[in-house]
């Protein structure tokens, strides 16, 4: 059966949310584009208080199925640095009331080579694909591609900063950066991000064969 997330436990999440820096990027990583996440962050404000946050949770929730509210939630509370909320409001590491198997626990030099190989099947993006994608994508859509890679909000802005808002230059930089990293520069990876922000129609643009 599927654990309900109840209205109190809506508004308990977003009290412990409340205006947190984060916020930002767990309203992008709900799906929600970052003007309407503005929207929410600027009622709080307002208000001096977490009625924006609140906001945010509910809609979200209305346009969610019940049985991926739960999964959803956790996996966006992890991925933009509430991690603690998930073992406060939801114990146990499970999603959806379905407790989360343990892969290789007892093993983990197993775990790990499963990973890596895991890892080696998939193809990473190439010098000349940052650069093709980096003056395709549309500045509009930075900030967000760039936190479904992983990067913090505050961290886009910096390298957007360093480059004079010049957001291919700064968008070059971070997908170099990010194909650098052992676990990144994958182009399954990257696509899935581009779809979360709305550009899908990039995948077929930017790869060269």
């Amino acid at each position: 059966m599927t654990e309900t997330l109840t209205e109190e436990k809506v508004n308990e999440i977003a009290e412990a949310v409340a205006v947190d820096k984060n916020l930002l990027i767990l309203g992008l990583k709900l799906g929600f584009k970052e003007p309407k996440v503005k929207m929410y962050i600027s009622t709080n404000k307002r208000n001096d208080s977490s009625e924006g946050t609140s906001s945010m949770l509910f809609d979200w929730k209305r346009k969610t199925p019940r049985a991926k509210q739960i999964p959803d939630l956790i996996k966006a509370l992890n991925e933009s640095g509430f991690a603690e909320l998930v073992d406060d409001f939801f114990p146990s590491g499970h999603a959806g009331g379905v407790a989360t198997p343990a892969v290789n626990a007892g093993n983990p030099s197993t775990a790990a080579s499963n990973a890596g190989n895991a890892l080696s099947t998939k193809r990473k993006i190439t010098p000349g694909e940052i650069i093709k994608l980096s003056k395709l994508l549309p500045p509009g859509k930075y900030n967000e591609l760039g936190v479904h890679l992983g990067f913090d909000f505050n961290y886009m802005q910096a390298k957007l900063k360093k480059h004079l808002n010049d957001t291919k230059d700064a968008f070059e930089e971070v997908l170099g950066e990010w194909a650098n990293k052992r676990e990144g520069g994958f182009i399954d990876d990257l696509d899935e991000a581009l779809d979360k922000a709305e550009v899908g129609a990039l995948i077929d643009k930017y790869k060269i064969n």
